[in-house]
């Protein structure tokens, strides 16, 4: 029996919800599968830094007396202001 090999660019495409029809002998089927992420008030993100890049910025982070989060949203709200963007 041959089995499917995932990579991890499966991961990353899109979930496609398919809603299968009805008829009358048969009762609504629920959805295939919906997405899931990015849905709630909080939605992550993921970075990579090199280990210099990280230790810097931690050492930032530290010496300003505040978190890698609030350093990063500060930086955002800069550059969207420096383009006359809302953020």
């Amino acid at each position: 029996m041959a089995t499917k090999k995932i990579g991890l660019t499966d991961f990353s495409k899109p979930k496609i919800v398919v809603e299968q029809q009805t008829t009358e002998d048969s009762t609504p089927q629920q959805p295939i599968e919906e997405r899931q992420r990015g849905k709630g008030a909080l939605v992550s993100i993921h970075i990579r830094l090199t280990r210099e890049q990280w230790e810097k910025l931690h050492h930032f982070a530290v010496i300003e007396g505040k978190s890698i989060q609030k350093l990063t949203l500060l930086g955002f709200s800069k550059l969207f202001k420096e383009k006359g963007l809302d953020f």
